[in-house]
């Protein structure tokens, strides 16, 4: 009984684990997108639908952490408020 309790509590962490790089294969797969070319693309498409707006947004890639970020200029002293990230 003790061995078949074992082999069990092994098979069920083996399998939960499976479960977690599945999650994390298909996370990455549904919402970064595959390069920066799209991400780009994703963030000045989404920059086009806010400008209508009287607010100063823009887009910049930040290479360190693979991203193209949508803010918008609070104030001129350089406060930023990240509106929307683009993952790649």
């Amino acid at each position: 009984m003790d061995n078949t309790k074992s082999t069990l509590i092994v098979l069920v962490t083996v399998v939960i684990s499976i479960l977690i790089v599945i999650s994390i294969f298909l996370y990455q797969r549904i919402f970064t997108y595959r390069s920066a070319f799209e991400a780009d693309k994703a963030c000045h498409y989404r920059l086009g639908e806010l400008m209508d707006t009287d607010k100063s947004i823009d887009c910049d890639h930040d290479f360190e952490t693979r991203q193209w970020i949508l803010f918008e200029n609070v104030n001129a002293n350089s406060s930023f408020q990240v509106l929307e990230r683009f993952y790649y």
